[in-house]
C-alpha cells in the first residue's frame, strides 16, 4: 500500500469511527506504518553514498540524477534503476550487501584473515570473508 492510500484510508475511518474504537484504530495505523517502512528499495552502496552526499548539499532529485559520477551514472542509465533511485531518494533505502570472498595463496595454503579491529594477517587456520573493495586494497 502506498503512503497516500494509507492516509486516505484512515482519514475516512477516523470520521466514521466510534471514539471507543480509536485505540484499536491507532494500533492498526501503527502496524500499517511499520509495514510501509519495511518496503524500502535496495540500492548498491555507491548509490547510497551519492544520495547522502546530494542530500547533505541540499541538492534536489533532478540535480542528483543529472550530475551523477561515473559508476552511479552507469547504474542510473537503466530505466528501472532511475525509478529505484527516485524511490530511494523520497522514501529511504536499504544498502545491498556486497558479496564476500575468501582469499587464499595457493602455493602456501595461507589465507588472509581479519582481526575484529580490521587488521589483516596470514593464517592457516582462520578464514575471513572480504568484499571486492577490501580485496583490491
Amino acid at each position: 500500500m502506498e503512503r497516500h492510500e494509507l492516509i486516505n484510508k484512515y482519514e475516512k475511518r477516523l470520521q466514521k469511527e466510534n471514539p471507543s474504537r480509536i485505540e484499536q484504530l491507532y494500533c492498526e495505523i501503527i502496524r500499517d506504518l511499520t509495514e510501509l517502512e519495511q518496503t524500502k528499495v535496495v540500492v548498491p552502496g555507491f548509490v547510497a553514498e551519492w544520495i547522502e552526499q546530494c542530500k547533505e548539499k541540499k541538492n534536489r532529485l533532478l540535480t542528483a540524477l543529472l550530475y551523477t559520477p561515473g559508476e552511479v551514472n552507469s547504474w542510473v542509465d537503466d530505466p528501472d534503476n532511475q525509478e529505484t533511485f527516485a524511490l530511494a531518494w523520497m522514501f529511504g533505502y536499504t544498502i545491498k550487501k556486497e558479496p564476500r570472498y575468501f582469499v587464499e595463496i595457493k602455493a602456501t595454503k595461507h589465507r588472509f584473515a581479519k582481526y575484529g579491529n580490521g587488521r589483516i594477517y596470514f593464517s592457516l587456520k582462520y578464514e575471513s570473508a572480504f568484499t571486492q573493495a577490501e580485496k583490491a586494497r
